[in-house]
């Protein structure tokens, strides 16, 4: 009977939990865009608050812009919520990183709001494209910056797991990384569509380190299979 009503209990638990998220979603798909930004701005730059719900948050902002008119004039106050995003993405050496999760979604939403508040524009209208990419130079060095170390950390691991002829699956930490690594790599392919020559800087960053883990992963899967025929 006891473990009958813990069961109940937790169910309750999950289920109210859910239908709060739903209609705290719903209710943010209400706001004009200016109170949306502000709840989801606070959220963003809230030290305390749960994962979930930066995650939550990240993904609300991703699916409104892209159902922004890139043409208007709420489409550019978007834009000041990018440097609290680039925040969620660690800096060289940052003891204190923020879970795979949170930015993998912060990464999407980077690479949404570039979609959807430049490339958009870009043949109808350059010059607003221009002085809005202006604003995606930050996240260019930040997401360049953490491929860089992600790509070293995930090739290390990828050659020491093919000595035992497995890979990182058991090890979830870097298997975390290395979806990070791929999602930074979407992210980063959209703002050099986005930024052009004006990334050219962080390039050394971005495909020495993708190169470098291309070649370790092709010559990883050759020894596994090379094993796995003998």
């Amino acid at each position: 009977l006891r473990q009958q009503r813990q069961r109940e209990f937790f169910h309750f638990r999950e289920t109210t939990r859910s239908a709060a998220g739903d209609c705290l979603e719903l209710l943010q798909r209400l706001l004009p865009v200016p109170y949306f930004l502000a709840s989801v701005t606070s959220v963003l730059n809230d030290e305390g608050v749960d994962g979930a719900i930066l995650v939550r948050a990240a993904q609300l902002l991703s699916d409104r812009v892209a159902e922004t008119d890139p043409t208007g004039a709420e489409a550019a106050l978007y834009l000041d919520v990018l440097p609290d995003l680039v925040d969620l993405l660690p800096e060289d050496n940052d003891g204190g990183r923020r879970p795979a999760l949170v930015q993998q979604t912060s990464l999407m939403a980077i690479e949404r709001l570039a979609s959807s508040l430049c490339l958009t524009v870009r043949n109808t209208d350059p010059k607003l494209l221009k002085s809005r990419s202006a604003a995606f130079m930050p996240a260019m060095a930040r997401v360049a910056a953490l491929m860089h170390r992600l790509a070293g950390e995930v090739t290390e691991t990828t050659k020491g797991s093919a000595k035992t002829l497995g890979l990182s699956s058991s090890d979830d930490e870097k298997a975390a990384d290395s979806q990070v690594l791929s999602t930074a790599a979407l992210c980063a392919s959209t703002l050099i569509d986005v930024l052009k020559v004006r990334c050219l800087p962080q390039l050394s960053k971005l495909l020495k380190p993708l190169l470098t883990s291309l070649s370790t992963t092709n010559s990883t899967l050759m020894l596994l299979n090379e094993k796995e025929e003998k």
